[in-house]
């Protein structure tokens, strides 16, 4: 072989042993391949630890949710203008006792339990009232196990006392005391121009 021949042939494999190499490299992401023929792959980067998803939760905002208002939510035109109580009985002796005056609506917006009776005496003395409305947000019930009346309008006037009865609102009356003196609801001593609409009366 001459020698010109002899100087193609080796620059020949020189350049195929590059392609090669090239090619290894290209498809190994940046491996080697040495002149001893063994491959070297690249090092690989570490793999990314794997994300977690945080959830930040108020508790301040929970709590606030649950004590800033009761089952019975009361709104007055004169003296508090507003409060809210955990039962009916409550709010009703506020309003005896002169806290809320003028026109005044009770809205029940969670289902109260009476363990006392819930009586409403007329207005006059520590009471000043015109009026007095109660009506539900909600399905909601007022109930008790009480061996009396569970709601008593003792001389009380003016009262309505409204379901609403539709497919949002409701109002339901229980007492399941079986005791001869336990009733639900109870009208006496003179009170007029009441209304009792649009609710269930159980027991």
């Amino acid at each position: 072989m001459t020698l010109h021949r002899l100087f193609l042939f080796s620059s020949l494999l020189l350049g195929t042993a590059a392609g090669a190499q090239k090619g290894l490299s290209d498809q190994t992401g940046g491996g080697q391949l040495p002149t001893g023929g063994l491959f070297v792959p690249a090092a690989q980067p570490a793999a990314r630890a794997a994300s977690t998803p945080v959830v930040v939760r108020s508790a301040r905002n929970a709590v606030a949710s649950v004590t800033a208002i009761g089952n019975v939510h009361v709104t007055a035109t004169a003296g508090t203008a507003t409060a809210d109580y955990s039962t009916l009985s409550e709010a009703f002796a506020a309003i005896n006792a002169g806290t809320h005056q003028g026109e005044i609506v009770l809205t029940i917006v969670g289902n109260t339990v009476e363990t006392a009776q819930a009586t409403l005496l007329g207005s006059g003395g520590a009471s000043n009232y015109s009026s007095v409305r109660v009506q539900p947000s909600g399905h909601r019930s007022i109930s008790g196990n009480l061996a009396t009346v569970l709601v008593n309008l003792a001389g009380a006037d003016n009262v309505t006392i409204d379901g609403i009865n539709s497919a949002d609102h409701s109002l339901t009356f229980s007492n399941s005391n079986t005791d001869l003196a336990a009733g639900t609801v109870r009208f006496l001593d003179d009170a007029s121009n009441n209304t009792l609409t649009n609710c269930t009366v159980l027991g």
